[in-house]
């Protein structure tokens, strides 16, 4: 929710990891989640995974918001 944070990730990701991805892969809105995934809360799997059905499930609104 800090402005400046959100403005420094956004500048960052417009000069430096935007310009190297195609058209459709470039990052047009994203979100700051207030706690890191883990493996206690089912996100991650013993090898440090990304269990995206658990993701999705739990993070459905803030997912959802970002494409109205």
């Amino acid at each position: 929710r800090n402005p400046i944070l959100i403005g420094i990730l956004q500048d960052r990701i417009d000069k430096k990891i935007n310009p190297e991805l195609h058209e459709f892969e470039k990052i047009r809105k994203f979100s700051i989640l207030s706690q890191e995934f883990s493996q206690e809360q089912e996100e991650l799997t013993a090898t440090l995974k990304l269990r995206r059905h658990f993701v999705e499930r739990r993070y459905h609104k803030i997912i959802e918001s970002m494409y109205a």
